[in-house]
């Protein structure tokens, strides 16, 4: 029978919505949006089906073709000054907070795949046929990258009212993995006993992974023994990725030589695949099952390439007494490392020590799959130990921190509103007191505070009336300059947003032509000689063409939010075609859109203001845009998008009625809550009263949960937000209960 068509087409809804919530690979996204909006999707999903359903891949001239097409993309991982260090610090040190120089050096860089989206889609078809096979052999401690329950489920059913999501919500598998860590060790350390906590983390551990595809079809066979179809399907999509990485690292092979030597004779996985992310978790799970039977520490819990370990009632050999006599002062080192020691007692012949007696400094430690050798960053490692017999601050303030974070306020935005950017862009470091000046030793940007300062002011404006933005708009232009505006390239978009949403075109404009100036500067220096000056100007260019490129993805993801035609810009109107891409393809930061669903219409206004919706008259949902949509549609949204032809009628009853319709067409539930729930109307004293019971033949859950919010508003907070003749200050009060 084969590959279906309507199969196929459920895989782009896969990769869509994996895309959509992609922050960092704008270049994909951009490459879905075009994909999308160059129309007959219908003829293009055909072509991939024809593909995959071929007796001989290697001849089939449409794959060869997609396959000659694979190109890449290069960003910076860290941008680093080019002024010589002001003398050795016992000479005296100096601290700027200048950051533009004549020039900036990059010796690290990241590669990403550019490769037609074709070939994205039989990738996506790769996750949801062998991705399965792959989890089958991942144990519970691995967190980062978990296939979805509808992912796993997709070739045993064809149900798809659990929207097409192919992985878990990264931050919550994120912060259980942390927050377990952390909150276990907290609690053995409060009952009386030592506990050690060890983290680690593998360098570059995509580009160092060396894949052997004969592996996987091995699992492949024995996972589908019993289905031929299933099994012949699988086995096409793992050879045609095994084609897209042998062209891949072809491709990155000359530049790879120069920016990780150690890693170009490796068969290293593609960033911006998602196949990548499966592949990776699989790829250790031989360590997992080693730590979890060898050690069985009370806690272990890896997040792609970072681990944790907790270790109850762990000894910390600081001095060897029996070694006091020794005369080798290497030895005796050696002897009073407590990580050494650790890992000798701990983890034996699960980390191997890489012996290197030229070296100075201590040796470096791997973990061996079959013959490949994973380094693990040494600046990484780490080990931290509380005794139970001292002070175990140092976890309670973990804890605190993570209980802060995990809030229920964490959304509101009032930490950041009244105070000044700078008191969150910098963290101090200091060697010695906090209390004293001297002890102070530098000065770090922090990235994560700067994206929620951001983050904060663009909600802020979005549902209050503040009138800060030229302080906000100055902070911005202060701290993003020389390095700084270059190595948080991440936080671009943030900037285009919050000056669209305020609408600030001239500082749009101003800022788009100094990054661009900025990246210019930019000079590739390796961290090791080498004597290939054409290259390494090529890998220059690469870097100065792709941030870029990069630059105008963010600035046009942010522009596809208003009405593109009426921008003031400094360039041909013509030149915005990936702004109207992504509006099209609603590829949008759909947080941002002013009204519940208005990005869903054939609305070409502003979708940032409410008044754009508040003008319109009969406006309707567009299908093809409910159809291809990239994420799920929630019921709520649809009331809300129905509620301006309600108000101020008696059509109430008609208008949830059409909102529930709507909801089980859109998201293809169709009689599922029939069949779960029995609705009851009745009427008592003129009272109309609708009641709602879980059928007798159905499973009846009994963890089923209710939510309340119970919401305190101020009178004067609802005058504020209703009247135009007020302005609503943002007090910060948190007078919200969830139950």
């Amino acid at each position: 029978m084969g590959l279906e068509i309507n199969v196929v087409e459920q895989a782009y809804l896969y990769l869509k919505n994996y895309i959509y919530n992609e922050n960092l690979n704008l270049f994909l996204k951009q490459g879905v949006a075009e994909f999308e909006t160059k129309g007959d999707l219908r003829g293009r999903f055909n072509k991939i089906t024809a593909c995959v359903n071929a007796d001989n891949l290697k001849a089939d001239s449409q794959l060869q073709a997609w396959l000659k097409q694979i190109k890449f993309h290069i960003l910076p991982k860290h941008v680093k000054s080019n002024e010589k260090e002001h003398g050795a610090q016992e000479k005296g040190l100096f601290i700027s907070n200048v950051r533009e120089e004549k020039s900036y050096s990059v010796s690290k860089i990241n590669y990403f795949i550019n490769a037609p989206v074709e070939l994205h889609i039989i990738d996506t078809l790769w996750c949801l046929y062998v991705g399965p096979v792959l989890e089958a052999a991942i144990c519970k401690h691995s967190y980062g990258n978990r296939m979805s329950a509808s992912a796993l489920q997709f070739t045993k059913s064809s149900d798809s009212h659990h929207g097409s999501v192919l992985f878990k919500y990264y931050i919550k598998q994120y912060n259980r993995w942390r927050d377990q860590a952390i909150q276990i060790a907290t609690d053995i350390s409060e009952k009386g006993d030592d506990v050690a906590l060890l983290s680690l983390d593998l360098t570059s551990y995509f580009y160092n992974i060396d894949l052997k595809f004969e592996e996987i079809i091995n699992a492949i066979e024995l996972y589908y023994t019993e289905n031929d179809e299933l099994l012949l399907i699988a086995s096409k999509l793992n050879l045609i990725i095994e084609e897209i990485h042998t062209v891949y690292n072809k491709e990155i092979s000359d530049f790879l030589k120069i920016t990780h030597p150690d890693c170009s004779s490796k068969n290293g996985l593609p960033i911006g695949l998602a196949s990548s992310a499966i592949i990776a978790n699989w790829y250790l799970s031989d360590f997992d099952t080693a730590i979890s039977e060898t050690v069985n520490p009370i806690y272990y819990g890896r997040y792609v390439d970072d681990i944790l370990i907790v270790i109850k009632n762990a000894s910390i050999n600081k001095d060897n007494k029996d070694n006091k006599d020794n005369k080798d002062n290497k030895d005796n080192n050696d002897n009073n490392d407590p990580i050494k020691n650790f890992i000798n007692k701990y983890l034996k012949n699960i980390l191997d020590e890489e012996k290197n007696d030229k070296k100075q400094e201590s040796n470096d430690y791997y973990i061996r799959i079959k013959n490949n050798c994973l380094l693990i960053q040494k600046n990484k490692l780490i080990l931290q130990f509380y005794d139970k017999s001292h002070s175990r601050a140092g976890l309670e303030i973990f804890k605190k921190e993570l209980d802060e974070r995990s809030s229920a306020f964490k959304f509101l935005p009032s930490e950041h509103i009244n105070k000044e950017l700078e008191q969150f862009a910098y963290d101090v470091l200091y060697e010695g007191s906090a209390n004293k000046l001297r002890s102070i030793v530098g000065i770090a940007e922090n990235e994560t505070e700067l994206a929620k300062y951001l983050s904060s002011h663009i909600t802020a404006h979005r549902l209050c009336k503040i009138d800060n933005r030229n302080k906000v708009l100055n902070q911005i232009k202060l701290f993003f300059k020389g390095r700084n505006a270059l190595q948080f390239f991440r936080l671009w978009e943030k900037i285009y947003q919050y000056a669209i949403i305020i609408k600030s075109e001239s500082f749009v404009n101003k800022f788009y032509q100094y990054i661009n100036d900025e990246i210019s500067k930019i000079e590739f220096i390796p961290d090791v000689s080498v004597n290939a000056e054409g290259i390494k100007n090529s890998i220059q260019q690469k870097i100065h063409k792709d941030l870029q490129l990069y630059s105008q993805l963010s600035f046009e993801i942010s522009l596809g939010l208003i009405n593109i035609e009426n921008f003031k810009y400094n360039w041909n109107p013509e030149n915005l075609d990936f702004a109207r891409q992504f509006r099209q393809a609603n590829l949008i930061r759909h947080h941002l859109v002013a009204w519940p669903l208005l990005n869903y219409t054939n609305c070409e206004g502003d979708l940032t203001d409410e008044k754009c919706y508040l003008d319109m008259n009969d406006i309707e949902l567009d299908a093809e845009k409910i159809k291809y949509s990239p994420r799920f549609i929630h019921f709520d949204e649809l009331q809300l998008f129905n509620l301006k032809d309600s108000v101020g009628t008696k059509k109430q009853h008609t208008w949830i009625k059409k909102a529930i319709n709507s909801y089980k067409k859109i998201n293809s539930t169709g009689n599922l809550l029939s069949k779960i729930i029995k609705l009851k109307k009745y009427k008592e004293r003129n009272i109309k009263k609708y009641g709602l019971k879980i059928k007798e033949n159905y499973y009846k859950n009994n963890t089923l949960s209710l939510a309340i919010a119970n919401l305190k508003v101020s009178e004067a907070d609802i005058n504020s937000a209703i009247r135009k003749d007020q302005i609503y200050l943002f007090k910060g009060r948190r007078n919200c209960i969830l139950c």
